[in-house]
């Protein structure tokens, strides 16, 4: 839907509207392999693929829970290419599909909440923390951090196909990692973490695209 919304406002100059997203798990409900074969374009992979010719957008987050369903749940998600100048951050996260959005204290789900909220209040968003709405999903920093550690040393690795203009992009989860993700690097250095060093013997982060 998010993609269709930009490519709806594709006609519109930045003086009109600006718009912000935030995709979770963009899923088209199609197979990987039907949509390789879709020469005229018909399908919702291939249709909502391309948003770059939406000036108006500033600032798209995309997130994708790592973990796979069954091939038979058309649950692959989809890589939009977006507009040049555009703030593009994509990141892949722990959990499987809405399952990262239960209201569970885990570490899926805290950074999963973490990661809208932090979206939402960066776009100029008012939220009311102080109702304690999901008390048990907005932890502290040192304490999401902490949970992502935990994560990063469980061996699971994984393998997610997605749909791509590029051909065999998946999302995966590696045995080792520096970073869990892109948010657990970033997270860490607002905490005033040194970065890691690299080693060549793992990649640097162990949920990534591939």
């Amino acid at each position: 839907g998010g993609c269709y919304l930009a490519q709806e406002l594709s006609d519109y100059s930045r003086d009109k509207v600006v718009l912000n997203m935030l995709l979770f798990d963009p899923v088209p409900g199609n197979l990987v392999w039907m949509a390789r074969i879709d020469l005229l374009g018909l399908m919702n992979a291939n249709r909502s693929m391309d948003v770059s010719s939406c000036k108006v957008l500033d600032r798209v987050v995309v997130l994708y829970p790592h973990e796979p369903l069954p091939d038979i749940a058309f649950h692959a998600p989809v890589l939009p290419t977006f507009p040049e100048g555009c703030q593009v951050d994509q990141d892949v996260i722990l959990g499987c599909h809405q399952g990262a959005l239960w209201l569970h204290s885990r570490a899926d789900t805290c950074l999963a909440f973490a990661r809208i909220r932090d979206f939402l209040i960066g776009c100029g968003s008012q939220l009311d923390r102080a109702k304690n709405v999901a008390p048990n999903l907005d932890v502290s920093e040192q304490t999401l951090a902490n949970m992502l550690e935990g994560e990063l040393r469980q061996t699971m690795p994984t393998t997610r196909c997605a749909h791509s203009k590029q051909s065999g992009v998946e999302i995966v989860r590696h045995s080792r990692g520096t970073y869990l993700n892109r948010s657990h690097e970033a997270l860490l250095a607002r905490l005033g973490n040194a970065p890691r060093g690299e080693d060549e013997a793992r990649p640097k982060y162990m949920l990534d695209f591939a």
